[in-house]
C-alpha cells in the first residue's frame, strides 16, 4: 500500500498534468488512517481522487489513433516513474510473467485443451531463451497494467484519453514489459496486430524510448503476458471465484481467443516490422 501511495505522490510532483488518481490526505495530513468496522475489525484506509471518463475496454474496436493515445499516456507515465524507487518494488506480483510462475507445474495444468500444445511451444522458447534475457535488461518501476480497462477516455471519444487508474500491478521490470502488458490487451481491439503494435510504440516513444535489444523480444513479452493471463484466469475460475461461469464466459473466453490469435501470428514477421520501425 505504501508503494502505491508513494508512487502517486511522486507522480503528482514529477508530472502534475498527468491524470492519475491523487492521494487525498486526512484532515491531520496523514496519507492513511485506521477505521474500525461494526464487527470489531480494523482496516487500513486511504482515499484517492476519481478519474473522469469511461474505460476504453467499452469499445470493441479501437482505431490506430486511439491506440496511439494509449501508448502516449503509458509512455508518459513510464517516463514520470523513471526516477522513482521503493523497497517494495520487487515484491511478488502474480501477474508478472517474469516471476517464474508461468513455468510452474501448478499453473501448467490450467492450460486448456486446444491451447496447451500451442502455448507449450512458446513456453519452451520463453524458458530457454527469452525470459533470462528479459530479466537481464535494465529495470525501472513501471505501471505494468495500462490495459484498456485501466485507461479512461471521454465518453464517445476514445481518442481523447482522460487518465490511467489502478496501480496495483506496479513492479520493477524492463520497460518492454510495460509495453507488452498494454499490447496484450490492445490487440483484442484491432485485427491489425502489427499496426496496433506500431501505433502503440509511436505514442509510447514520444516520452520513453524502448531500446532495440528490448524490442527484439516484444513478441515474446506479449506472448508471456497472454499465456499467464489464460493460466491465472482459468486457475481463478477453478479455485477462487464466487461465480466461476462468469469468469469463464466473460473474462476467460475472450482472453483465450486473444491469446490464440496472437500466438499463431508469425513471430519473425512481427519482430521484423518492429525492428524496421526502430
Amino acid at each position: 500500500v505504501d508503494f502505491q501511495i508513494k508512487a502517486l505522490l511522486h507522480l503528482a510532483k514529477k508530472d502534475p498534468g498527468l491524470i492519475v488518481p491523487r492521494q487525498i490526505p486526512t484532515k491531520s495530513g496523514a496519507q492513511t488512517c485506521i477505521l474500525n468496522d461494526g464487527g470489531g475489525r480494523s482496516h487500513f484506509v486511504r482515499l484517492v481522487s476519481f478519474v473522469e471518463g469511461g474505460p476504453m475496454s467499452e469499445y470493441a474496436h479501437l482505431d490506430l489513433d486511439a491506440i496511439k493515445e494509449i501508448g502516449r499516456i503509458a509512455g508518459r507515465l513510464c517516463a514520470a516513474l523513471r526516477d522513482f524507487s521503493h523497497p517494495a518494488a520487487n515484491h511478488f506480483m502474480p501477474w508478472d510473467s517474469l516471476n517464474g510462475l508461468i513455468f510452474s507445474d501448478g499453473l501448467q495444468e490450467y492450460l486448456p485443451d486446444g491451447f496447451k500444445e500451442l502455448a507449450e511451444n512458446h513456453l519452451q522458447r520463453l524458458k530457454a531463451h527469452s525470459t533470462p534475457k528479459l530479466l537481464a535488461f535494465p529495470h525501472q518501476i513501471i505501471h505494468h497494467d495500462a490495459h484498456t480497462g485501466n485507461v479512461m477516455c471521454e465518453a464517445g471519444t476514445p481518442t481523447n484519453v482522460t487518465g490511467v487508474i489502478d496501480f496495483g500491478d506496479m513492479i520493477e521490470r524492463p520497460i518492454i514489459m510495460d509495453v507488452a502488458v498494454s499490447l496484450s490487451s490492445l490487440i483484442a481491439h484491432n485485427p491489425d496486430i502489427i499496426g496496433t503494435a506500431l501505433a502503440m510504440l509511436d505514442g509510447y516513444e514520444e516520452y520513453t524510448t524502448v531500446p532495440k535489444e528490448q524490442l527484439e523480444l516484444l513478441y515474446d513479452a506479449i506472448a508471456g503476458a497472454l499465456i499467464m493471463s489464460v493460466q491465472l484466469l482459468n486457475y481463478r475460475a477453478h479455485h477462487h471465484a464466487d461465480d466461476p461461469e462468469k469468469i469463464r464466459q466473460e473474462d476467460f473466453s475472450g482472453t483465450l481467443a486473444n491469446a490464440k490469435n496472437f500466438l499463431t501470428f508469425n513471430r519473425d514477421r512481427f519482430t521484423d516490422h518492429i525492428l524496421k520501425r526502430a
